[in-house]
């Protein structure tokens, strides 16, 4: 869980940790190498909370433009979805009927 908590995205362009919390997870080097930083100051803690507001305004609208990105190529894969007539169609329709097993039962129908 480490690992991807602490990998960006690239739907939102952050971490979920950042996102979540508000900064970056030590890593156990990082605890071996340096000294924490524990602050109780409570003007750095209104500035992490206004950060982590701003995080989640930017993670908002790269999601909402990674949505649109995701939508607009799904509906380009996906085509038209015309037919022409007279070609025959399947469509799927579950109805169950009593004295057969659902296994045997057909559920397309069509031409």
């Amino acid at each position: 869980m480490m690992a991807y908590r602490s990998a960006v995205h690239d739907s939102t362009g952050y971490t979920p940790n950042k996102r979540m919390i508000g900064r970056e997870v030590s890593l156990p080097a990082d605890m071996v190498f340096r000294r924490p930083d524990f602050s109780n100051n409570p003007n750095e803690y209104v500035e992490t909370l206004t950060q982590t507001k701003q995080v989640h305004k930017m993670a908002r609208n790269k999601l909402k433009i990674s949505g649109e990105r995701q939508k607009k190529y799904s509906d380009h894969k996906r085509g038209k979805g015309k037919s022409e007539e007279g070609i025959g169609l399947w469509y799927y329709c579950p109805v169950k009927h009593k004295g057969l097993s659902p296994k045997l039962q057909t559920q397309w129908h069509g031409n």
